[in-house]
């Protein structure tokens, strides 16, 4: 995702924002507001991206381009390894639990069951 500050419209309303990628060219992102994402780029790479917007009026004027590096994906999922909740494992589907001191579980347990004789002696 690109966050961005649309400039003037001249009058008629943004129905794209464009995306020149170097290498690649200029790709639609389907979004008239910020953000604006880029979909379709290999994982692990940098591009330079530059945006524009595009109305009936035509094509607006070419921002300054920012370096965008697209996270690895090593294992498949579809999810960058950053924020990868099962690494190496792309039939993953769930979140790891995270695990309790035995103490903590057992101060959790007393404390849900004090709360539920609370409630059936009301």
């Amino acid at each position: 995702m690109i966050s961005f500050t649309a400039g003037s419209d001249n009058g008629a309303s943004v129905t794209d924002c464009g995306a020149y990628i170097e290498g690649v060219g200029w790709k639609s992102t389907g979004a008239t507001e910020s953000p604006a994402t880029v979909t379709g780029l290999p994982d692990g790479s940098t591009y330079e991206i530059s945006l524009r917007g595009v109305n009936s009026e035509g094509n607006g004027s070419i921002s300054e381009s920012i370096e965008v590096t697209i996270p690895a994906d090593t294992d498949g999922d579809g999810v960058p390894d950053t924020n990868d909740a099962c690494p190496n494992d792309p039939t993953c589907t769930s979140l790891p639990v995270p695990t309790l001191p035995w103490p903590a579980l057992l101060t959790l347990l007393g404390l849900v069951g004090w709360y539920a004789k609370r409630r059936l002696m009301s």
